[in-house]
């Protein structure tokens, strides 16, 4: 950190700021590794699940012309569902190294999907206070679940979500035996986990203005949530009773959700790394880097990120002058400033002030 330091602002929380002058493609960090995140069902034979490769930005696979990865995991059954192939041994022999997927990953998506599978052959409110979003969660945690999942399939948006708080959760569980590998020596041994729990938790919590920006959230979340839970039990022989614990209560999983959509990075095809703002690059899945979650936006950026492999690399465009705050660009800035503050009011729940959207508003006015 001797490049920047982090400081609260009176408009975007907390910020990064340069410590002292920066040349432009200075690294100022790297997250190695998503604390969570969730590779597009459309997109799994193509993506390895290890390094994110995409196998039409794989030179050898092209000449190849392969179309999908063919390794699965060692321990895999065959059966469909586990979403997982790798593009080489060497990948799938480190996959899990950091526990968010595993065999117990495997089984919960197994379950995930079967779930999904039965309840399509099954298919025949708008008070938002904190009191009624808590009691909302409270009868999903006791509700019978089956009665709830009869009603409506999730959309595959949805299915992601779920998919993506499964891998969060796991992680959550991964950290504990980290923990308590170190108290006690006959605990599982768990891998060095780098991002924690309590670090998603310095993330700013959305929800109630979420919900009152898109108070029909609330269904969808309880219903992604009852979801799981079903799909967790389903996975029960599968999997470590502590895991499923996990998964009873709501907590951890309004945490997640709390916190998702401001703080998530799309995972791009690599041909188009240093392009994030390209139109045409495809967006294979999102994922959850908490470090990176601490710059604030502006539509001038002088900051890029870049994913490299399962890594998201953040890399000065400019020069730098020490106390400048370091951002990047949450959207697409190609558009003209109406457009953008409207994009971020809808999503990120701000009205954009940096000084190129100070300066187009100006220009607009004075013409």
């Amino acid at each position: 950190m001797d490049e920047y330091e982090q400081k609260a602002t009176p408009y975007g929380g907390r910020g990064l700021f340069a410590t002292k002058g920066l040349s432009s493609g200075t690294v100022i960090f790297t997250c190695n590794e998503p604390y969570a995140w969730v590779i597009y069902k459309k997109f799994r034979k193509e993506v390895c699940a290890e390094c994110f490769l995409y196998v039409r930005d794989d030179v050898v696979a092209q000449k190849a012309r392969r179309l999908a990865w063919k390794i699965r995991p060692s321990n895999s059954s065959g059966a469909i569902g586990e979403g997982v192939w790798f593009c080489s041994e060497k990948c799938r022999d480190e996959w899990g190294t950091v526990g968010c997927y595993s065999s117990e990953a495997v089984a919960i998506q197994r379950a995930i999907d079967r779930l999904h599978a039965s309840m399509l052959g099954n298919q025949g409110k708008r008070g938002q206070a904190k009191e009624t979003i808590d009691a909302r969660w409270k009868t999903a945690e006791s509700s019978l679940m089956k009665n709830i999942l009869r009603s409506q399939s999730l959309s595959e948006s949805e299915l992601e979500t779920a998919r993506f708080l499964s891998s969060a959760i796991i992680r959550c569980w991964r950290e504990e035996l980290d923990t308590l590998a170190k108290t006690t020596q006959n605990a599982p041994q768990a891998p060095k986990l780098l991002s924690k729990w309590e670090n998603l938790l310095t993330l700013q919590n959305n929800e109630a203005v979420h919900l009152r920006a898109h108070p029909d959230s609330l269904d969808t979340w309880i219903r992604v949530y009852t979801f799981l839970r079903c799909a967790v039990q389903a996975a029960s022989s599968a999997i470590p009773s502590t895991l499923a614990s996990y998964f009873e209560g709501s907590e951890r999983i309004r945490d997640v959700l709390a916190r998702d959509h401001g703080n998530v990075f799309g995972i791009w095809e690599e041909g188009e790394a240093m392009l994030d703002d390209d139109d045409e690059s495809e967006m294979l899945g999102f994922a959850m880097y908490i470090d990176g979650s601490y710059f604030n936006h502006s539509c001038d950026p002088n900051v890029r990120k870049t994913r490299r492999g399962r890594a998201m690399e953040f890399r000065t465009t400019r020069e730098i002058v020490a106390g400048e705050e370091l951002n990047i660009n949450y959207i697409d800035t190609k558009a003209d400033w109406k457009s953008r503050r409207k994009e971020l009011l809808r999503g990120w729940y701000f009205d954009c002030k940096c000084r190129r959207c100070i300066d187009e508003q100006a220009l607009d006015i004075t013409t």
